[in-house]
């Protein structure tokens, strides 16, 4: 009799070669039970017919979510942390479109001849990957699993046109006015840059007086923006960083004048200690 691991590795290599029937789910679902996964990595890629819609039940249930990494994910400005749960069908789809922006930005990285930047020396925008708690670096050739959770840092290094406008001194004043006021809490605010933010462009000197403004926000009592879970429901999804460092993930591609963000944002500015990004 094979152990459950196994036939756990027999099932993911099906999964990924075959397409299987309704009968074979079902025993293999029989010998390996329902929280090992089986008919969720088989049912991906299945053959079925009508008479097997009662093979649904046999897939893991997905968490109850109060705020999801959907909130996170704008198409014009991707950068940023993402933890999808992959049994989730539409995380699973950001998945899946975060992967097809990173094969286009290498195409392009290609044709034009810019540099490579990524972390792996890959060329691929997916940083810091880890599936299941477990590190590896991403591949074009590595299969998407049909379960489990997935988080990755994203970063698309495509700057700005010289063309664009930034804001005005007046609108930066009322975006400005609008990220204090404490009506909303901080990471509604923070979600609402993110979605506001491929509409916008700003200078190095208008992150800085932003990111200078919100210093410390999460200590004066606002909770920290992180991943917490209660009774096994995921609430308020956002990256465990200081606010400063979400905000400068949310702006830096959309910064205008992006050759002066050493000098003013990191030599002379907010981020001149180094102490903050650890």
């Amino acid at each position: 009799m094979c152990h459950d691991a196994t036939l756990v590795a027999v099932v993911e290599a099906l999964a990924a070669d075959y397409h299987v029937r309704g009968p074979f789910i079902r025993t293999m679902c029989l010998w390996l039970g329902r929280d090992q996964g089986a008919g969720a990595a088989l049912l991906d890629g299945a053959s079925i017919t009508e008479e097997d819609v009662d093979l649904l039940s046999l897939l893991p249930q997905p968490p109850q979510v109060d705020k999801s990494y959907l909130d996170m994910f704008v198409p014009t400005n991707p950068t940023g942390r993402y933890i999808l749960t992959l049994s989730i069908p539409a995380e699973r789809l950001v998945a899946e479109r975060l992967f097809v922006v990173s094969a286009w930005e290498v195409e392009l990285a290609r044709v034009t001849g810019a540099s490579d930047v990524s972390q792996a020396g890959n060329m691929q925008c997916l940083r810091n990957e880890a599936f299941e708690s477990v590190p590896f670096t991403y591949l074009p050739d590595w299969r998407l699993p049909a379960f489990g959770t997935l988080e990755f840092d994203f970063v698309v290094p495509r700057r700005p046109s010289s063309k664009v406008e930034v804001l005005s001194e007046e609108q930066f004043a009322l975006l400005l006015a609008a990220m204090k006021q404490n009506v909303a809490p901080l990471v509604m605010r923070i979600l609402a840059l993110r979605r506001a933010s491929q509409r916008l462009y700003v200078s190095c000197e208008q992150v800085a007086k932003l990111v200078s403004s919100m210093r410390g926000l999460s200590s004066r009592g606002e909770p920290r923006l992180e991943e917490r879970k209660s009774r096994g429901r995921r609430r308020h999804v956002q990256p465990a960083h200081p606010v400063e460092i979400v905000l400068l993930s949310v702006l830096f591609f959309r910064i205008k004048d992006y050759t002066s963000a050493g000098r003013v944002l990191f030599l002379e500015g907010p981020f001149k200690s180094g102490a903050r990004w650890h």
